[in-house]
């Protein structure tokens, strides 16, 4: 009966070092060679990360599979607290990165984008006069600013203005409102001067930054994985500031 102890013993510990072997090595090169990347992307820089990706793909001489999704930043921080596997989130705002890094769900932030907030209109408007004569009869689309810091900004603009639209659309993000815009579902827009790098048939028209809070847009470096980092640090260079200030953003 010893003898038969003995040996389910030495069979146990034979088991565990073998295990071990097997899995610990695995684990470790898991995260060192891992070649895919996961981004969540607030939707007004969705244009912006099309064109940021090829020149980092470039830089990096890897073959790395990338996967962005989009979103309000709201949508895409709710996500992530609920275990959904981004490696970076690029929001549209600093509160948001700032509390998930406070909570343990992202290792630092730093801004990397200025956004701009514009009137878009469908009806040909080319000046904020003819905006603020037409507001309180037209149909007017802004982001949810529950979950969309550019439609927190869109309130602020219209508190400034102190004129209410005879309607107001919200869409799920800044995206949607300019969506609805182009689809003639709203004769107005507030939506993120970026989205204008895309294809579209309205016309713009700029609006005082003092009417609004700055929005100032923030990255969470949710990963310590090696791709993760690479690309939290490049879009603070130079060459990749260069070209977001290029599509829209201060």
């Amino acid at each position: 009966m010893q003898w038969l102890t003995n040996k389910l013993t030495t069979y146990t510990i034979a088991t565990v070092l073998v295990l071990l072997c097997c899995v610990s090595p695995a684990s470790a090169n898991d995260k060192d060679t891992s070649s895919s990347l996961t981004i969540a992307c607030s939707a007004n820089f969705v244009a912006v990360m099309d064109q940021l990706l090829p020149v980092f793909k470039a830089q990096v001489k890897t073959d790395i599979q990338v996967k962005v999704v989009t979103g309000s930043s709201g949508t895409l921080a709710t996500q992530l607290r609920y275990g959904a596997p981004y490696d970076v989130f690029f929001s549209a705002d600093a509160i948001l990165p700032t509390q998930l890094k406070t909570d343990g769900f992202g290792i630092e932030s730093t801004v990397y984008a200025l956004g701009e907030l514009v009137f878009y209109s469908s009806e040909g408007y080319d000046s904020l006069e003819g905006v603020m004569t037409r507001l309180p009869h037209i149909t007017l689309a802004i982001a949810n600013p529950r979950y969309a810091p550019y439609g927190q900004a869109a309130v602020e603009v219209l508190a400034h203005l102190q004129t209410k639209p005879k309607k107001t659309v919200t869409g799920g993000s800044i995206l949607h409102a300019f969506q609805y815009v182009e689809s003639q579902n709203a004769e107005l827009g507030l939506i993120a001067k970026s989205l204008l790098q895309q294809p579209h048939n309205g016309t713009a028209i700029a609006i005082p930054s003092e009417w609004y809070q700055p929005i100032e847009q923030h990255v969470l470096l949710v990963k310590d994985s090696v791709f993760a980092r690479q690309f939290y640090h490049f879009v603070q260079t130079e060459q990749a500031q260069q070209l977001i200030k290029s599509m829209g953003y201060r």
